[in-house]
């Protein structure tokens, strides 16, 4: 079973609520899911906890059971088809759809979005990535899915796909606080779950690539400074140095993989790792400086030559 499936079907299982609540709720479906004929109301749907949900709603509010149609969809999955015909206009006057109606109550927006995700609703696997959409059927309602979710602090997207309006939303942190909304508390823990484990993993990526990046620098430093040292040592001699420099040089040579701070710990007195540094980057001054006056020394005899 899908993530979204599972959502659904915490969804579809919630206990009763107050009337005006599951008015609101299958609002939600007939503005979203509901397919309007001048002699019935159809509700098409995938899912059979939904389609049960949809049915159990109607039957409390009317006193009535729609009918429900099974058939095989063009994709090889069943369709279930909730068909409402004799009673189609109580049901649309009772939910205010012809008149445009909205929810006023908090408990009844909540309904209401309940409603319309169990209708035209979908979530991707959280493993993979973050992604919650609504598909709807015009700009009109798909603003006002926008405005409603807004009502409740999560910042809510359109876009358009194969000409019709989609709301989505991108960060886990907004799809966690929609559960919340729409009570899909079960849904919401395992999502809260599965960041908590992916924020770890990517905090733990982090300071790997950050300590290996910055290892790479301290191997690097440390082969510089060796060559610098070794050019020191074959071209005028370690002596050339003044005494500081020269056991920074033959301690940096023999410790090659140890950190400035470990180098200043073998010196005798002990000194920093700024200390080192210094003493180290003077080295490579000098041995830069000693490449450059016997380049010279050379281009002199050459012009010399010519």
């Amino acid at each position: 079973m899908s993530f979204s499936s599972q959502v659904k079907q915490e969804l579809s299982g919630l206990g009763k609520t107050a009337r005006h609540c599951a008015l609101a709720e299958l609002a939600g479906f007939l503005y979203f899911g509901a397919e309007l004929l001048p002699d019935r109301i159809g509700f098409r749907t995938e899912n059979l906890a939904v389609a049960k949900r949809i049915g159990e709603l109607i039957e409390r509010l009317f006193r009535f059971r729609p009918e429900v149609r099974l058939r095989i969809g063009s994709r090889g999955k069943r369709v279930y088809d909730t068909l409402v015909v004799r009673q189609s206009k109580l049901l649309l006057n009772a939910c205010g759809y012809e008149g445009g109606g909205k929810p006023e109550h908090t408990c009844c927006k909540r309904a209401f979005l309940r409603g319309a995700f169990l209708a035209a609703g979908s979530v991707s696997n959280p493993e993979k990535t973050y992604h919650l959409e609504f598909m709807t059927k015009t700009n009109e309602l798909a603003e006002r899915l926008i405005v409603l979710m807004q009502e409740f602090e999560i910042d809510a997207k359109m876009i358009r796909r194969k000409k019709l309006p989609v709301v989505y939303l991108k960060e886990g942190e907004q799809i966690v606080s929609l559960f919340n909304v729409m009570s899909a508390h079960m849904a919401l823990m395992e999502l809260e779950n599965l960041r908590i484990v992916k924020d770890m993993r990517n905090s733990v990526n982090r300071i790997v690539n950050c300590e290996t990046a910055n290892l790479n620098k301290t191997v690097q430093a440390a082969l510089q400074q060796q060559q610098a040292i070794e050019w020191i040592e074959e071209t005028v001699g370690l002596d050339f140095l003044n005494a500081e420099l020269k056991e920074i040089a033959i301690l940096r040579k023999a410790n090659l993989e140890s950190s400035l701070k470990e180098l200043g710990e073998m010196l005798s007195p002990p000194i920093g790792r700024s200390g080192v540094n210094h003493r180290l980057q003077k080295i490579l001054e000098i041995a830069e400086d000693i490449k450059e006056r016997r380049e010279n020394s050379r281009n002199d005899k050459k012009n010399d030559r010519d």
